[in-house]
């Protein structure tokens, strides 16, 4: 049996929590296989580097995952708390190698164009239809490319954080939609915001009742922040 690397352990951990816990109705969950073939994160990371000669950052083992796919869709529903969150993280030895998502339109800007060219998606929501996904934006042999949010309601906006910041935002969150805004520049006091800036704030008061050894006070912080 293939023994799971830390992050991987940490994923898993994730999916069982929210499996076996009452308050959480589960519409999907997927578990790819795992690549057997590399024993740790340094060995994608070399592979990475071969075929596809870009060089990550060596900090980037710490937040690999060799799952072809683990996704989750889960939704509390009760008289007090409607939430709803959604997370599906790709390998990154095959995001590296994929082909961009398909974002623009006719009436896309050749800018806007060539940056969705640029993009390779690391999570999106294929159950529930959303229409949002997370991507790096490859730019040569850039060792820590830039992360995305493209959200086909509203815009796309640069991420504050590099991948593995974003991969430990994604385990305290849950995948609950809209947590990536807090992370970008997008004006959540407008109106066109006020979902899912509830949503977060929801999140916030939930969360510590169900994982109360996790600290959620820097999220709330950031919302906070965001909101000023």
């Amino acid at each position: 049996m293939t023994r799971l690397l830390a992050f991987e352990q940490q994923l898993t951990d994730l999916t069982e929590s929210l499996l076996h816990h009452p308050r959480f109705e589960i519409e999907t969950h997927t578990q790819g296989s795992i690549d057997e073939e590399r024993n740790d994160g340094a060995a994608v990371l070399d592979s990475i580097d071969e075929w596809y000669q870009v060089r990550l950052d060596p900090a980037y083992q710490k937040c690999i995952s060799r799952f072809s796919q683990l996704g989750m869709h889960w939704s509390i529903d009760e008289p007090d708390v409607q939430l709803t969150g959604e997370f599906n993280i790709k390998y990154l030895l095959d995001v590296i190698g994929d082909v961009p998502p398909h974002l623009a339109g006719d009436d896309t800007p050749d800018a806007r164009r060539q940056l969705f060219s640029d993009f390779r998606v690391i999570d999106d929501t294929p159950s529930s239809g959303t229409g949002t996904l997370s991507s790096i934006r490859l730019q040569g042999t850039s060792v820590t490319p830039e992360l995305w949010f493209f959200d086909v309601r509203r815009d796309v906006f640069r991420m504050e954080v590099d991948y593995c910041e974003y991969m430990r935002h994604l385990l305290l969150t849950k995948g609950t939609y809209g947590w990536q805004y807090l992370f970008t520049d997008a004006p959540l006091r407008d109106r066109d915001f006020k979902g899912i800036v509830n949503g977060l704030k929801l999140m916030l008061q939930t969360f510590p009742e169900i994982f109360p050894n996790e600290d959620f006070a820097p999220l709330r912080a950031r919302l906070a922040e965001r909101l000023r």
